[in-house]
């Protein structure tokens, strides 16, 4: 109950920001998974699957996610600190508020993927 309140409290933050509904709650799991299918980001967020690879897209583009070319594709969020000098994360210095919602796994994705 704890964390689905957090993680409903940083997509607020992130709509306020400027992320649309289906971005921010994929941001939000993406960055607590590290890594997650479509399917599995359907089914934490209840966002429909489709609607999720279309907010994956968006979110792409805005340089905050990327895409795994795997079977089946993979996603992931990029790091926090990262995520604050894409336009999106630049035009708000409340992007820093957004890093007490990521974990180490996020950061510990990243080092493997080098």
């Amino acid at each position: 109950m704890v964390e689905t309140d957090r993680q409903t409290r940083a997509a607020r933050l992130l709509q306020q920001l400027g992320l649309k509904e289906y971005e921010a709650k994929c941001f939000v799991v993406l960055t607590r998974k590290g890594t997650a299918t479509a399917k599995q980001i359907s089914e934490i967020t209840d966002v429909p699957r489709t609607r999720v690879y279309d907010a994956i897209r968006v979110s792409e583009a805005q340089g905050l996610v990327e895409i795994q070319h795997t079977n089946p594709r993979q996603y992931r969020a990029v790091p926090l600190e990262e995520a604050t000098r894409t336009p999106v994360g630049s035009t708000s210095p409340a992007w820093t508020n957004c890093r007490g919602f990521s974990t180490t796994s996020n950061r510990r994705t990243r080092a493997t993927a080098r």
